[in-house]
């Protein structure tokens, strides 16, 4: 096993890339805020690539051409979701 992820932090949903060489999650922080994260998946830096309210994405999924990740998002002055690329 490869561990990939920071014991500092917890790390959540992961999501392969279409071509396997990357893998987008949550990282949630000391400070409880939720980032969406990409890394190569053989390890490596992790690249935050948004950010979302906790616990109102439960799941990451990207695109076929790997080019956007899915994910759900609040509206704004709402308590309804949408899905939302990033």
């Amino acid at each position: 096993p490869l561990q990939l992820s920071n014991a500092s932090e917890e790390d959540m949903s992961p999501a392969w890339s279409p071509d396997g060489r990357s893998i987008a999650f949550y990282r949630i922080g000391a400070d409880r805020s939720w980032r969406i994260m990409v890394m190569p998946a053989l390890g490596g830096n992790a690249r935050q690539i948004g950010a979302t309210v906790d616990r109102i994405s439960s799941r990451l999924c990207w695109t076929p051409d790997g080019r956007g990740i899915l994910t759900h998002m609040p509206m704004p002055g709402s308590a309804a979701t949408a899905i939302a690329m990033i």
